[in-house]
């Protein structure tokens, strides 16, 4: 059987005669209890790091915007319309470029200050 030594810093000395100690006192040797601690070391960090992939917390997919659905032409929409849209957001079918979209409009239309401060 191979033979491996391992060196203990002088300032964790007390620490091993402690840990000596305790493998006696539970009737187990040193060597064992390091030997579980480096399979288990192993098992654990083999793959890589031991952290959670991020699929764990995943629930469902992502809705993806249809490609092949066109954006509205908002500049053809009424002002009431628009308004309308830029009062309730989560009407719009993407809730970001469609949205900035309908302020720059309001904006050139000079129908809305809350546009104005949204595109700054």
């Amino acid at each position: 059987m191979p033979t491996a030594t391992h060196w203990i810093p002088e300032d964790l000395w007390e620490t091993w005669k402690k840990f000596i100690a305790i493998a006696k006192r539970e009737g187990r040797s040193a060597g064992q209890i390091l030997n579980e601690f480096m399979a288990n070391y192993v098992r654990i960090h083999e793959p890589g790091n031991p952290q959670w992939s991020l699929d764990r917390w995943k629930t469902a997919e992502v809705p993806k915007l249809n490609s092949e659905e066109p954006m509205p032409d908002y500049r053809a929409w009424s002002d009431e319309q628009l308004l309308a849209l830029w009062k309730h957001p989560h009407k719009l079918r993407d809730k970001h470029g469609d949205r900035q979209i309908i302020a720059h409009i309001l904006k050139k239309r000079g129908l809305r200050a809350e546009a104005e401060t949204h595109l700054r």
